[in-house]
């Protein structure tokens, strides 16, 4: 994820450009905020990223702000990520499709199938330009197996807020290793679910890091599984607010 600074959120109008470097605790945005650290350099047996070539490493790890992408997932198919993870839906009360939604680098593709059409789709293609990561038919001698673990979770009722709009919360954030997450949303009480890493490493579930990411869906895509991705809103017009900024910069350099 991509920080946008405080001073670009909290201030319409300059009365100066910002010079101030860092971030400052008093500000309500920061404080009353919700943030994640990031720790490079921390090394743990869990990782998948020394699997990867650099040329891999390009497009597993994101370069942009992560955008969440959304698919409608019923019982009995799978949400394969490029060559690289794997989630199936295993199981739900009654059999309900569960929504499915993925914080991964825009280079790995999504595909929904069946479950059962799995194994020879990735015999197929993994190691070819369809699936991006493995990279080369050539690195399948060394590209480990796909291993899982089996997550039994319960669903989320819908809630209402004070204008009467529903909102569809999100179950649980299935951890991909260093790959992303994937959220699950759904309101059956309970959904088994399988997940794939290479070697099965990484594997965990938590809460929800952004529980109503799938409300910000867009329509169907017809003829598939999937939902249109939405642009990412921020509290304010970030860009507004950076073109307002630049033209105040400019006209104080012309004067």
């Amino acid at each position: 994820m991509q920080p946008v600074p405080i001073s670009m959120l909290t201030s319409d109008t300059p009365d100066e450009p910002d010079t101030s470097k860092g971030w400052s605790l008093r500000d309500p945005v920061f404080a009353k905020g919700m943030w994640c650290y990031d720790t490079p350099g921390t090394v743990n047996d869990q990782q998948v990223l020394n699997l990867f070539t650099l040329d891999e490493l390009i497009h597993v790890l994101p370069r942009r702000l992560l955008r969440p992408r959304t698919a409608l997932v019923p019982v009995g198919y799978s949400l394969v990520i490029g060559g690289v993870a794997r989630v199936d839906v295993v199981e739900s009360e009654k059999d309900s499709s569960v929504l499915l939604t993925t914080f991964v680098s825009d280079d790995l593709p999504l595909n929904c199938m069946r479950t059962a059409e799995v194994d020879t789709f990735l015999k197929e293609n993994l190691g070819s330009k369809a699936l991006v990561v493995p990279c080369g038919v050539e690195r399948l001698s060394q590209w480990p197996q796909m291993e899982s673990r089996d997550f039994r979770l319960k669903g989320k009722r819908r809630s209402a807020d004070n204008m009467g709009h529903i909102w569809d919360g999100g179950v649980a954030d299935i951890v991909l290793s260093s790959i992303g997450w994937v959220m699950l949303t759904g309101t059956c009480r309970y959904v088994l679910i399988r997940s794939y890493t290479p070697s099965g490493k990484g594997l965990a579930t938590r809460s929800p890091m952004i529980p109503y990411a799938a409300e910000q869906r867009g329509k169907r895509i017809p003829g598939t599984r999937f939902y249109k991705v939405k642009p990412v809103e921020f509290p304010v017009n970030v860009r507004r607010v950076w073109a307002r900024k630049r033209r105040w910069v400019s006209r104080k350099h012309d004067n």
